[in-house]
C-alpha cells in the first residue's frame, strides 16, 4: 500500500514538474494577432503607470501599422487573468479609427523575467476573431540599450 502511495506521488509530482516546465518555456515571438491578421512587434516598453498599482504600457508594430497604449493592474504579474470586455490597450493605426479589442472570453498571462514581463494573450473577441499576443515588454532604458 505504501509504494502504491509513494508510486502514485512521485507520478503527480512528475507531471506537474512537466507542466510546469513546459509553461516557463513558451517562446515570446513579439507578435500579435488582430483582426485575422497577425503582426509583428518593434517595440514593446512598460512604466510605471499613470494610475497607482499599475503599469502602462506601449508598443509599436513594424512598418508603423499600429500604436498601442493602455494600462494593465500590476497584480496581473505572476499570475493567468480572465478577460471579458474591453481589452486594456487600444491600438491605433497610422490612418482611420483606433481600436480596442472587445473580448469575449479570454486570459492573459504575465511572468516577471530577467529582461521584463512576458505578457500572453490568448483571446477571441465578440466579433468571433481571435485575439493573442506574445511579447516580452521591456524597461524603456533596456530597450535604448539595445539600439
Amino acid at each position: 500500500m505504501m509504494l502504491a502511495l509513494a508510486c502514485v506521488a512521485g507520478l503527480v509530482f512528475a507531471v506537474s514538474s512537466c507542466d510546469n516546465k513546459d509553461e516557463e518555456e513558451v517562446e515570446v515571438t513579439n507578435t500579435m494577432i488582430l483582426g485575422g491578421n497577425t503582426y509583428e512587434f518593434e517595440m514593446v516598453i512598460y512604466a510605471e503607470g499613470h494610475q497607482e498599482g499599475a503599469y502602462h504600457l506601449d508598443c509599436d508594430t513594424k512598418n508603423s501599422v499600429y500604436h498601442g497604449h493602455g494600462e494593465f493592474p500590476k497584480s496581473w504579474v505572476g499570475k493567468t487573468t480572465e478577460l471579458k470586455g474591453e481589452f486594456f490597450e487600444e491600438f491605433n493605426p497610422q490612418s482611420g479609427a483606433s481600436y480596442k479589442p472587445d473580448i469575449k472570453s479570454g486570459t492573459i498571462k504575465i511572468t516577471k523575467k530577467d529582461k521584463g514581463l512576458h505578457i500572453l494573450v490568448d483571446a477571441v473577441e465578440t466579433s468571433g476573431s481571435k485575439f493573442k499576443m506574445n511579447v516580452l515588454a521591456e524597461t524603456e532604458a533596456d530597450f535604448n540599450a539595445r539600439q
